[in-house]
Order: structure tokens, then sequence, then C-alpha cells
């Protein structure tokens, strides 16, 4: 082990992919950090010597993220024993979190350092709910539904309200309806988002709930065209 290698502190850190740092004490990856940007200067840039002034780190080690980026990905096939995954009467219960490392399979993570607390609470409900309504997740060929969701919550809160804007990405399948749906069979997809957002709306005091669409295949939580929208997409 290197001198400069310390225990990671989150219980995911072994399959997410989204922290590789961990195993890095925080003043040898700042000291390095700022090396790779020297190094990028001079390799892509071709500038010789770059004056980079020194990093200004953060006063907080956790919880400092104010955006982060989940992806929804359909429970393995072997895990539910099913052959079809993409059987719209019986839709695979979506699993929502984080990459592995170097994979397309999601990690369901239930604690992240880098959010605070109520994040995990808003990832927590929505996979309740988004398999109580009967959403699918997006196969990556055309079929299923939900692709990504994004949580918004900066350091900032006027009048001592926290801001948290919530965006679910989608495919263009709106019209799809399945039928396991506990609370009112046969709606359509985009019926379902709706609900949900009104949901965290509701029990989480959202800033505002973002429906949005994105038929591109690439792997890019980023919607391409606004589909609904409950609250405020700006903070206050």
């Amino acid at each position: 082990a290197s001198p400069h290698a310390v225990s990671p502190w989150c219980p995911h850190v072994a399959e997410c992919g989204a922290c590789s740092w961990q195993h890095f004490s925080l003043e040898a990856a700042r000291e390095w950090k700022q090396k790779h940007l020297r190094e990028t200067f001079a390799r892509i840039g071709k500038v010789e010597n770059p004056e980079v002034f020194p990093l200004v780190a953060s006063p907080n080690e956790r919880e400092y993220r104010n955006k982060m980026s989940f992806a929804f990905a359909p429970e393995l096939a072997e895990t539910m024993g099913m052959t079809d995954m993409a059987n719209p009467a019986n839709p695979a219960k979506p699993l929502l979190g984080l990459r592995k490392f170097k994979e397309r399979t999601v990690v369901e993570v239930r604690h992240c350092g880098l959010q605070p607390a109520p994040v995990m609470d808003i990832l927590a409900h929505t996979r309740l709910a988004a398999h109580r309504l009967g959403l699918e997740a997006w196969h990556g060929s055309g079929a299923g539904y939900l692709r990504f969701l994004v949580v918004h919550s900066p350091d900032y809160a006027p009048d001592g309200k926290r801001q948290v804007l919530v965006e679910c990405i989608t495919s263009g399948n709106h019209q799809q309806r399945t039928s396991r749906d506990e609370s009112q069979p046969g709606r359509s997809n985009a019926d379902k988002v709706r609900a949900l957002g009104e949901e965290l709306m509701e029990r989480f005091a959202l800033t505002g709930f973002i429906h949005s669409e994105r038929k591109n295949s690439a792997d890019l939580a980023q919607g391409e065209r606004l589909v609904f929208q409950a609250g405020s997409n700006e903070y206050q």
C-alpha cells in the first residue's frame, strides 16, 4: 500500500464506480489533482511550465456535492426468475443507484457521503414508488422508460428552507402502459411519472420536479425535451 493510503469510508466503495479516490488521503489527492492539471496543460495545451494557483479546498470533506446523477437499470432476469425482461405486462423491477466500476449495471446505493442525507431518502422513496407504479427501467435498446434521476441540492436555504430540485429523465415511450400498477392499472408511463413527481413534491417539499425526455441513446443524464414540471425549475 502507498504511504498515502487511507481506509475508505463508504460501504459501497468496493463495487460502486462513483468515487475512485477514497483510498487516497485528502492531502495527497489535492497534490495529485494539481499535478494532473499541469500535465494536462502541457500535454494537450502544449503550455510549458504552466502557472497553476494553489488548490482551494472545500471546507467540507463530506456532503459537498450539490448535484448527483443516478441511473436506472432493470433488475437482472436471473434474479427475477424471468426470461423476458421486456415484457410490458410484467416489467422488471427498476434498480436505482450508481454505476458499478467499468460496468453498465447499477449499485443500489443506500448511503452516499457526497450528498446530504435527504437525497438518499428521495432515492429510497423513488425506488419503492417506481416499482409500485409499474414503471420499467430503460434497457438501452429502445425498450423501457426510466433512465436517470438527477438531484440538485445546493447548500442554500433562503428563509431556512433548503432548495431541492429533482429531474426524472425517461425515454420517449410515454404512452406505453403496463399492468403492474397497484394504485391504478393501465395508466400510461407519463401519467405514472407525474404521479411520482407529485408524491415527491408533497413528501419532501421539493423546490421543483421535472420530467424530461431523452431519446438519444448516449448514456448522458441530460434531458432533451420537457414533458412535465411541478413547482420551479430554478432556485429561489
